[in-house]
């Protein structure tokens, strides 16, 4: 599979949904808790989907939706179009949702003024736009 002309391969490379809070809180322990409560609303609307999908805080205000089954293929990207659906359906408010590629190590994406990264955060359209399969 390619993702903007990379090769995705290997352990390393991997597709995600991305949650991230997009108002802003009064303090740190409120935005610390909202994104815990994110992650638990996430996690119990997920139990008894068709695949083994689990929802990780990685920081406050962001909460990553992952699935270790998820592979770089076209029946990965039909895994990875139902974790955004489910995650779109549950209407959750002030949050943006994204697909998260990374394109594992030694691999990298550049963008137009040629500045590499290694992870990209783009729409489900955009997603799609650019996936090779």
């Amino acid at each position: 599979m390619k993702f903007k002309g990379i090769e995705l391969k290997g352990n390393e490379a991997e597709l995600l949904v991305e949650v991230e809070m997009t108002q802003g809180c009064v303090n740190e322990s409120e935005f610390v808790m909202r994104t815990i409560d994110l992650e638990e609303k996430i996690t119990s609307l997920l139990v008894g989907s068709k695949y083994d999908i689990y929802a990780e805080n990685v920081c406050d205000g962001l909460v990553q939706v992952r699935c270790d089954e998820i592979t770089l293929d076209g029946k990965g990207i039909e895994m990875l179009t139902y974790m955004y659906e489910l995650v779109q359906n549950m209407n959750l408010k002030n949050v943006k949702i994204s697909i998260g590629v990374n394109a594992g190590s030694g691999e990298w994406f550049k963008n137009e003024d040629g500045h590499e990264y290694n992870e990209d955060m783009v729409t489900m359209e955009e997603f799609l736009k650019n996936v090779e399969y």
